[in-house]
């Protein structure tokens, strides 16, 4: 009972402090009020919340009204701006027009100024009209333009007349002038020629007595000279009447008839072998033909089964198509059959077509895919983005009710305010309570002390009496310390209570941020984890369709890799089609030539036979040149004996002959030095008549003539200048009214005045409506700050309203918060005991205080270790960010970077092995025609029989399997190249085959490097034709070949049959335009066996000047 009545006592003092803070509260809360409020509303409370209400409306119609003035006073101002823009550009304008019209003014003045000062100078007939005219009529002035005009064509004419009286005088004396130059250069040219004359007459006359002494010794020497020219003509009489020479010449020509019947018996069975071996080399070449085919066929199944796997991969569920069979390759060429030239077959059955139609399947798929792939990542993207804000707007959320939570847990403890509140509002109250039933507790103790003190004590609560003395003295010692300790522990509790009424009104001031938290929490926390779900939601399902495509791209990207990865095999197999089926078109060509000439080349000998007698037949061919060679060696060397006798008969002939002449042109000359000397006293007789007498007259006239040429000029040039003054004056002053009348007309023609009045009046109206505009603009000025106001006491007035009507519902809570007041007074009067206070409860709040004490110390340090892992977190969050925040883009740039140089070295590697089988075939061709030609000229030129042709073979050079050389991509190729002699050693034998009969030849070909194994000459022949033939196959548009000394070491067959050869190659390439054959010898029977064909144009012979 006693702690129920000290419970209540102690609620109700709380009540009471409560309220009475409340008061104050209201109390403070209603004078700031009265403060604002100028005049309290006298009238009730419904008319007053109607006159809020009407308050409003009216403030809605103020503010509407101040939105019209407004925008009516922004078109005022824009159509003020667009007067004033319009006035300015019109004063510019005017401006303009103003200098205009001055200018045209200026233009006048100076216009008739110049008029009538020319009218003036000339002394013009319409000078008095300008003078009593202020302004010159167009009549008048056009008038006056004419008779200016008029003037400058006399004074032309006037120059014209004086230009051609002057010039008849000074061609007059120009001519004159001309002729006596002409005279005087006339006598010293005379002078010159006779003294040269003197001066080669002199010199003859000293050569001709230098002649007669030298002819003084001419007979002794004339003497000797006739006995050596008898004894000379002895000798060669005695080598006329020897037969030796004309022997030998018949032995000579007989050998050359009969080397000539074996030549061509020869031939003809050259012409025989060589068409067996055409056939022979038809049927080897057809037997080729098949093998390459073969092989090719079996390169491009190989081709195929190596990327079968890569092909059915491609080709998916389709076959994939076979490479050429027999049946194809025959039907293609049924097909052709009728044309020149094999075309392309058709594509739609061949390998390459299908794949080429599937790779250009497959690369629309990536393209489709890689569109469908963009605009997936471009849609995740966009939600990346979205997911992104939201989930920083839900972080941002989170941290500021994280920030809150921290803040009013640092103040509170708890995160529920309210419960804190509660909870802070309950102790306040116990407290309170407490410390008011501490001021009358003591007295209550006191006399309770007093009460048990006395003899005959009772308990004061249950009035027991006290019989047992121990009893009566604890208790009184209870007592005595309860007594003692009650002032300290009353003042505890004060300190307490202070301390809780601080913590209460700083939770009260936290109390927005908890609503806040609150308000953030119910809701914008839920609507953001919401729409980020979503986006989530939607993110992943954008992100899995961008897989989804992903994986279909790298799927088709692959399956288009390996298709481009195959596709330089792919052109080999069909380059190796083309060729099976050209191969198989000439197979088809050469078994049908070969058909057309069977027999052609057959003959009843065999080639052993024919072998044989070729043999014999150069055997034979060999001797005759060797006796053809000293028969021509023996007339040479008698030739050389007649020539060389002849020769020197010749020169003494020619010698007595000089001799005779010299005695016989003494006398001669003795009458031609008579004849010089009497030239010469005549030449120096008119030198002196010419420079004594006539040339200084000549120069004399000449000076007196240049003079008058001098005057006659002056004088024409005096008149020409006066009158040239005359005519440009004139001309100038034309030239100055021309032009000012010009002037004025463009301007007038502009017509500047009449804009200028138009432009005038246009500029006054724009002014008028420039006024208008600025005193609307000035009344609308008026009206908004009018609004403005009014809009303000409006404002005002309201306020005071709504202060009215809160300062009435706080009046209101006031006196029922009075009333509450002294009801709670009331029953605290009532309440006259109060129970005891119980120990227990007490030490268990202490310890429960304690203990709240120590979590509350772990929860802070808890909390600062979260802290600061979270800035650690945040960190490291921020050190990734900015380290790796674009590794996956930079790790997809990479990677499409590797890919890129994959595939481009991969095609790199496919084009130079294309291009070096193509340079490869290159070579090949041209290296058999160069041997074709080296071949066809050896034949034509060697006349031996030791080696039937030369070739050039080439060899690639040789490198090991593991080094670099070996690889075909990397290095490049290089050929050794040597010269080789073919002689074909062997018989013909027939051998049966499997299904046809046909010949084979049974011989092989012997092969040496010519190297060390041939004479000078065969080195010499081989050059000379492998020349030729290197500039008949690489020089094509070089139509020059020159040759130095080609015979060299040649004997005589070959040095004809070399010349035989180039008048061949000049007959093939005669028709070309600009071909030209040097050569360069000593050999003159070289020269005369090309000089006996038509095609030779010119023979230069060079000797050395011995002087």
């Amino acid at each position: 009972m006693y702690k129920k009545k000290y419970a209540e006592l102690v609620q109700l003092q709380a009540d009471v402090k409560a309220c009475e803070s409340e008061k104050t509260h209201l109390e403070d809360a209603i004078a700031n009020l009265m403060v604002n409020i100028n005049n309290e509303f006298e009238g009730s409370s419904e008319l007053l919340a109607s006159m809020v209400d009407d308050a409003e409306a009216e403030l809605e119609k103020k503010q509407l009204r101040l939105r019209t003035l407004e925008d009516s006073i922004q078109l005022n101002r824009s159509q003020l701006r667009n007067c004033e823009s319009e006035k300015t550009n019109m004063m510019v304008e005017q401006g303009k027009l103003e200098a205009d019209v001055k200018r045209l003014n200026e233009s006048i003045v100076n216009r008739d100024m110049l008029v009538r000062s020319a009218a003036s100078q000339f002394h013009l007939s319409a000078g008095d009209l300008l003078e009593t005219e202020t302004d010159i009529r167009s009549d008048v002035l056009d008038t006056v333009r004419q008779m200016l005009k008029k003037l400058v064509n006399e004074k032309e004419s006037n120059f014209q007349q004086v230009k051609s009286s002057t010039e008849a005088a000074d061609r007059k004396a120009q001519s004159l002038l001309d002729s006596a130059r002409d005279e005087v250069v006339r006598l010293k040219q005379m002078v010159d020629t006779t003294r040269k004359s003197l001066h080669e007459n002199d010199a003859e006359l000293t050569r001709i007595k230098n002649q007669i002494e030298k002819a003084k010794t001419v007979t002794a020497r004339l003497d000797a000279i006739r006995m050596e020219v008898a004894s000379a003509e002895a000798a060669v009489e005695e080598l006329n009447h020897s037969t030796e020479l004309s022997d030998a010449r018949e032995q000579l020509a007989r050998l050359i008839t009969e080397r000539q019947d074996t030549d061509r018996v020869l031939n003809t069975i050259d012409e025989k072998i060589t068409i067996y071996q055409q056939n022979m080399e038809k049927r080897r070449e057809v037997q080729n033909l098949r093998k390459d085919r073969q092989a090719k066929l079996e390169t491009a199944r190989k081709l195929r089964s190596r990327h079968l796997e890569a092909l059915e991969q491609v080709f998916g569920d389709t076959t994939v198509p076979p490479v050429l069979t027999e049946t194809a390759i025959e039907a293609e060429l049924t097909r052709c059959q009728d044309r020149t030239r094999l075309s392309t077959p058709h594509q739609s059955d061949r390998l390459r077509a299908a794949f080429t139609t599937r790779l250009s399947s497959l690369d629309q798929s990536v393209r489709e895919t890689r569109r469908r792939l963009a605009k997936a990542e471009n849609d995740k993207s966009v939600l990346e983005t979205s997911t992104k804000y939201t989930r920083s707007q839900l972080q941002e959320k989170q941290q500021k009710v994280r920030q809150m939570e921290e803040r009013i847990l640092s103040v509170a403890g708890s995160a529920d305010l309210e419960q804190v509140l509660s909870r802070l509002q309950q102790r306040r109250q116990i407290l309170e309570e407490e410390c008011a039933n501490e001021q009358g507790s003591l007295y209550l103790w006191r006399k309770f002390r007093d009460r048990i003190a006395r003899t005959e004590a009772d308990c004061p609560v249950c009035h027991r009496c006290l019989s047992d003395q121990t009893e009566q003295e604890e208790l009184l010692t209870e007592l005595d310390h309860r007594i003692s300790s009650m002032p300290h522990e009353s003042e505890r509790k004060k300190r307490e209570l202070s301390e809780l009424v601080q913590q209460h009104e700083r939770l009260l001031q936290l109390r927005p941020t908890s609503e806040e938290l609150e308000r953030i929490k119910t809701k914008e926390l839920p609507e953001l984890e919401t729409k980020l779900e979503i986006e989530l939601k939607s993110l992943q399902t954008a992100r899995d369709q961008s897989d989804e495509e992903s994986a279909r791209l790298e799927t088709v990207q692959a399956d288009e890799s390996l298709a481009k990865s195959i596709q330089g095999d792919m052109a080999v197999l069909e380059r190796m089609e083309n060729e099976v089926l050209d191969l198989s078109r000439k197979i088809r060509q050469a078994q049908l030539s070969d058909s057309d000439t069977v027999g052609a080349g057959d003959s009843e000998e065999s080639f052993e036979s024919i072998q044989q007698e070729r043999r014999d037949l150069r055997t034979k061919q060999q001797a005759v040149a060797e006796e053809i060679e000293i028969y021509q060696q023996t007339i040479d060397r008698l030739d050389k004996d007649q020539r060389s006798k002849m020769q020197h008969l010749h020169q003494l002939k020619d010698s007595m002959h000089k001799l005779e002449q010299e005695n016989a042109s003494n006398i001669r000359l003795q009458h031609e030095i008579t004849r010089l000397t009497e030239a010469a006293d005549r030449l120096r007789a008119t030198l002196k008549t010419v420079e004594t007498d006539q040339l200084p007259a000549a120069e004399q006239h000449r000076v007196e003539v240049c003079s008058e040429r001098e005057r006659v000029s002056r004088d024409r040039e005096q008149q020409l200048e006066v009158a040239n003054l005359e005519v440009t004056r004139v001309r100038g002053i034309v030239q100055q009214v021309d032009s000012a009348c010009d002037s004025v007309a463009r301007l007038q023609d502009h017509g500047s005045q009449a804009k200028l009045k138009s432009l005038v009046e246009r500029l006054e109206k724009v002014q008028e409506r420039t006024t208008r505009c600025q005193t609307a603009l000035d009344k609308c000025n008026d009206q908004i700050e009018e609004a403005r106001k009014d809009l303000n006491e409006h404002k005002i007035r309201q306020r005071e309203l709504a202060d009215c009507m809160q300062l009435r519902q706080l009046r209101a809570q006031l006196s029922q918060l009075g009333a509450r007041v002294a009801q709670v007074k009331e029953q605290l009067r009532a309440c006259h005991t109060v129970a005891g206070e119980d120990q227990d409860l007490i030490k268990e709040t202490k310890r429960l205080e304690v203990e709240e004490e120590k979590f509350q110390a772990q929860k802070n340090l808890i909390n600062s270790q979260i802290c600061q892992l979270s800035a650690k977190l945040q960190y490291l969050d921020r050190d990734l960010t900015e380290k790796y925040a674009t590794a996956d883009k930079e790790y997809l740039d990479m990677l499409y970077q590797l890919k890129t140089t994959e595939l481009g070295c991969s095609d790199l590697d496919r084009y130079y092995r294309a291009l070096d089988r193509a340079i490869l075939d290159y070579h090949e061709s041209k290296m058999a025609d160069l041997n074709k030609i080296i071949r066809e000229l050896w034949r034509k030129t060697y006349r031996g029989n030791d080696i039937d042709y030369i070739e050039i073979c080439s060899e690639a050079e040789a490198s090991g399997p593991g080094t670099a050389a070996s690889n075909a991509s990397r290095t490049r190729r290089t050929y050794n190249y040597r010269v080789v002699m073919v002689k074909t050693i062997g018989s013909c034998a027939v051998v049966p085959n499997v299904g046809s009969r046909s010949k084979r030849p049974d011989y092989f070909e012997a092969r040496l490097d010519m190297r060390g194994r041939c004479s000078a000459g065969q080195k010499v022949l081989a050059s000379l034709i492998i020349r030729l033939a290197l500039a008949e196959v690489f020089c094509l548009h070089c139509g020059v070949l020159a040759l130095d000394e080609p015979t060299t070491n040649l004997d005589r067959d070959n040095i004809c049959s070399l010349a035989e050869a180039l008048v061949e190659i000049i007959k093939d390439r005669k028709e070309q335009k600009n071909f030209q054959l040097v050569v360069i010898t000593h050999d003159e029977e070289f020269v005369e066996l090309l000089g006996r064909s038509d095609f030779v144009e010119k023979f230069y012979r060079i000797s050395r000047n011995t002087q």
